[in-house]
């Protein structure tokens, strides 16, 4: 069961894979500023429907954060990391896709209210499939830094205190 620490965060344990329904329970409806927070999850919903994101279909996983997922009384914005898990046949689409979200991303923001993130998911990579470009591969370390850097940042508070990373997974291009 989750719980908020004295500061307003989840600090359960490391991170906490939640269904749709879940998150909007404990979130939203057992949030303050409900409306607020309702229409920043329709928001980050849309991106997947009308956007870029339909176009990667390797995606399985998002993480929340910010002070959506906090008691803060009114959440400005709505923190998402998208990871991608590609195929050897889908990676050479999917990075295309995450360059062009990564160069929108400040207007993105701007249109949804949702600071979003893309990477890949270096962790449910297979980099020995020999089907991956080279370049790709070669990449790999640098795949993991950024996957790391993005683990902390959504791991701890700004002063440092560990944080509870809350996990939705995605099938089919749909939060579940």
């Amino acid at each position: 069961m989750l719980n908020y620490n004295s500061f307003g965060i989840v600090d359960n344990k490391t991170s906490e894979t939640m269904t749709k329904q879940e998150f909007c329970h404990f979130f939203i409806q057992g949030n303050l500023n409900v409306n607020l927070r309702k229409q920043l999850f329709l928001q980050l919903n849309s991106l997947f429907e009308t956007y870029l994101l339909p176009l990667i279909h390797d995606i399985h996983r998002i993480w929340i954060d910010g002070s959506f997922v906090s008691k803060k009384p009114f959440p400005s914005d709505i923190d998402v990391l998208v990871l991608v898990t590609p195929t050897a046949d889908s990676e050479p689409q999917d990075t295309q896709i995450i360059s062009t979200i990564l160069d929108e991303r400040d207007e993105i923001k701007c249109q949804t209210n949702v600071h979003l993130f893309v990477i890949f998911d270096y962790p449910n990579i297979d980099f020995s499939n020999q089907g991956y470009r080279e370049k790709f591969s070669l990449s790999k370390n640098s795949h993991n830094e950024l996957y790391q850097y993005y683990k902390q940042l959504f791991s701890h508070t700004r002063a440092d205190k560990p944080k509870t990373i809350i996990e939705l997974r995605v099938k089919d291009g749909e939060i579940q």
